[in-house]
């Protein structure tokens, strides 16, 4: 089931939430929808799903439009961020409940209905579990429960909502690497919000990342993560550093120092704002051909197999380093050293227009 997204605009009183939004989803495709809390991707997924209505535009399932469709009329499944299940059912009577409620004429028999719910809980792994209560599960299986019974309807599209938000650490990451493998199985076109940047560059076939009612970009996690096409999308995803230059007669200076780039030498003169990830410098002990900056070490941290250097630069500015643990211990630093910081790679942005300088 492809969806097809044209041209949704929604406001709630004279707040713009979607802002006359464009996107195309492949059928199978498992795509997150990613961006701070307030941008409009739940919105826009309640939209899909019919739990809220767009003020224009179209929404097409397989070309056919589906905004005058009502909600049971849509095939969609839909997990919430908080599960929603019957706290008086137990697990089985939760993932049964869509195939009970049927109209007559559509409904499973008994015998049809145990089967498929078995066949859902084994999938989910809660197969041991299903005359338990809500209560007596752990929010993980809580969650792999709401799954279940989203998925008992057969929905031609499966909308998650946050599926991970109200868990720990841990059982996130055991349960987003779960989804993936379950997506892989059963192919269900499939949409989920998260504002977590690492949950959604690992589960999904691509990223929408979402601004303030609008897609600042989409593509695959890899062409998200190393190609931001805006400075919120570079902001966005990960730590980075950020360092206020300029560009003259085609140079690119931060303070009086020339940095090393490959762009046009007819570029306009202007600001330039220099984005740089924590792994992408180097710590020296002594000034470089290639030093933007010296820098004095306010904290370490020297857990894992990459130490956090905290430092704060010349221009007062703090910067963050990230360095493998051998060349650490080659160096010796030690907080309140001051050393030397050499970028190896930098992105650009500048008058509207994105570069990509590697240097």
């Amino acid at each position: 089931m492809s969806i097809e997204i044209k041209n949704i605009n929604k406001h709630f009183g004279k707040f713009h939430a979607i802002k006359g939004l464009n996107l195309n989803i492949n059928s199978g495709e498992l795509v997150a929808l990613l961006g701070p809390s307030g941008c409009g991707k739940t919105t826009l997924l309640r939209i899909i799903s019919g739990l809220e209505y767009a003020d224009s535009g179209s929404i097409l399932f397989s070309g056919e439009d589906t905004l005058g469709k009502h909600i049971s009329e849509r095939k969609v499944g839909f997990v919430f961020q908080h599960y929603a299940l019957f706290k008086h059912m137990t697990v089985f009577e939760n993932v049964a409940f869509g195939l009970k409620v049927r109209p007559r004429n559509i409904r499973p028999s008994k015998g049809e209905i145990k089967d498929k719910v078995e066949s859902l809980l084994k999938l989910v792994k809660l197969e041991l579990l299903q005359d338990r209560f809500p209560s007596q599960l752990s929010g993980g299986q809580r969650q792999r429960v709401a799954l279940a019974r989203a998925l008992a309807v057969e929905p031609q599209v499966l909308l998650l909502d946050e599926p991970f938000g109200a868990l720990d650490a841990q059982v996130r990451k055991e349960l987003r690497r779960w989804l993936r493998r379950l997506h892989d199985e059963i192919h269900v076109t499939s949409l989920f919000v998260t504002h977590d940047q690492e949950e959604a560059l690992e589960v999904a076939d691509r990223v929408v990342v979402m601004n303030q009612g609008q897609i600042e970009q989409v593509g695959t996690p890899e062409e998200v993560y190393t190609n931001p096409a805006t400075p919120f999308v570079y902001n966005f995803l990960g730590n980075v550093n950020l360092f206020h230059g300029r560009v003259e007669n085609g140079k690119l200076f931060l303070g009086d120092k020339e940095i090393k780039h490959s762009a046009d030498s007819k570029t306009a003169d202007n600001k330039a704002y220099i984005y740089i990830r924590p792994y992408h410098f180097d710590i020296y002990l002594s000034h470089q051909s290639d030093t933007i900056a010296s820098a004095h070490i306010e904290h370490i941290s020297p857990a894992g197999s990459n130490i956090r250097v905290e430092l704060v630069d010349e221009f007062k500015q703090p910067v963050l380093v990230e360095i493998p643990m051998e060349r650490y211990k080659e160096l010796g630093i030690k907080k309140g050293d001051t050393v030397f910081i050499s970028p190896k790679q930098t992105k650009v942005f500048f008058d509207g227009a994105y570069q990509d300088y590697s240097i």
